[in-house]
């Protein structure tokens, strides 16, 4: 071996080993980056978990849109007896008023 033949040999080791060390840069790079993604996913589902903790079933918001109707037609049935009873003032008010 002459040291021609060992410079090359060197430097085509040199390059393979900066090579290799590259891709494991970018191997580590990329699970690195895996693992970071997993962490967030796990986070946002938790906090999603937690969130749908605090939704209420179908069932409770059936009972919710039940008493909400029946509360629109018990406000109905104020509103129509306290018209009455404001056109009963009204004739009231009008009487008083003429009377003097």
């Amino acid at each position: 071996m002459d040291a021609n033949e060992l410079r090359f040999s060197f430097a085509f080791l040199q390059w393979l080993v900066t090579a290799a060390v590259g891709i494991y840069a970018w191997h580590i790079g990329r699970q690195s980056a895996r693992v970071k993604e997993t962490n967030e996913l796990r986070e946002r589902l938790i906090a999603l978990e937690g969130q749908m903790k605090e939704v209420p079933s179908q069932v409770a918001m059936g009972q919710v849109a039940a008493r909400l109707e029946r509360l629109d037609a018990e406000l109905g049935s104020n509103n129509r007896e306290l018209k009455a009873i404001n056109a009963s003032l009204n004739r009231i008010n009008d009487y008083l008023l003429n009377s003097k």
